[in-house]
């Protein structure tokens, strides 16, 4: 684990915001979360999401065990305590991407005016040749990502507890 520290620099200290997801849809950049091998150009912490994501993406398409690999793979791109993030999960949902509690969705019970708060919530539309989509008056098209989606429900919680925001799960949490 120490090493894993040494090797994986701070985000001040690579002189970018502490906030890596904020602007990424005024942007159009690739977040590292959603690289491919390629796109990676040899950077540590990339190929270590890459390899991390084409693990948790070989497990059936929504079992338990695809659920807790996204919700480890969240809690330590964001460097949170992955024993945590599973506890607050299986109390939230049992690891369910279906649970529904009202107007509460997915493995992390998220509401509406939560989930939208969250840089996980929209991905930016892209042609087939891989450029981004604008409408007329030139901003960036977006479109909204379920709630039910393990691996973004799991990046934003993690993103959520990384910026102070843990007690939106004040029973589990």
């Amino acid at each position: 684990m120490t090493m894993l520290a040494v090797l994986v620099p701070s985000a001040q200290a690579e002189g970018r915001s502490s906030q890596p997801d904020a602007g990424i849809a005024k942007t159009g950049k690739i977040a590292r979360y959603d690289k491919s091998k390629a796109q990676c150009r040899g950077s540590y912490r990339c190929l270590r999401d890459y390899h991390q994501r084409k693990r948790c993406n070989r497990k059936p398409r929504g079992s338990v065990s695809q659920t807790k690999c996204y919700v480890v793979y969240a809690a330590r791109y964001y460097g949170q305590n992955p024993r945590d993030a599973l506890a607050t999960v299986s109390c939230e949902s049992t690891f369910s991407r279906h649970a529904e509690n009202g107007p509460y969705l997915g493995p992390w019970q998220f509401d509406k005016p939560t989930w939208n708060a969250t840089p996980h919530s929209q991905k930016i539309v892209r042609t087939a040749k891989g450029s981004v989509v604008r409408d007329p008056q030139g901003q960036l098209k977006t479109k909204r990502r379920s709630r039910t989606n393990a691996k973004y429900s799991s990046l934003g919680a993690m993103w959520y507890w990384r910026h102070g925001g843990r007690r939106r799960w004040p029973v589990c949490g």
